[in-house]
């Protein structure tokens, strides 16, 4: 699965940084495409492991591009937000 979205990924208009942001999370989604880690922690290992500063806006920003991506509801933190997503992409 994170080819396909990576893939997507490459078709969307983002920045370097939302770009390489958007991978990070894609690689932490588990195998049900859920993001089970909240953002602050992601930006510490960011900043720790991979030497990226950011915060955690512009981690939610790219958290968004990967929430569009295919299928729906990927990038959810939970079941909420897993089927809010995907409501709001069958209504567009």
């Amino acid at each position: 699965m994170q080819e396909h979205l990576t893939e997507q990924l490459r078709l969307k208009k983002a920045e370097p940084e939302e770009f390489e942001l958007a991978v990070y999370l894609i690689g932490s989604l588990d195998q049900s495409g859920y993001l089970r880690r909240d953002l602050e922690s992601i930006t510490d290992d960011l900043a720790f492991s991979q030497n990226i500063q950011t915060n955690i806006e512009k981690l939610q920003n790219a958290l968004e591009i990967v929430q569009d991506l295919d299928p729906p509801g990927v990038g959810a933190r939970d079941l909420k937000e897993c089927l809010l997503l995907q409501i709001k992409k069958r209504s567009n």
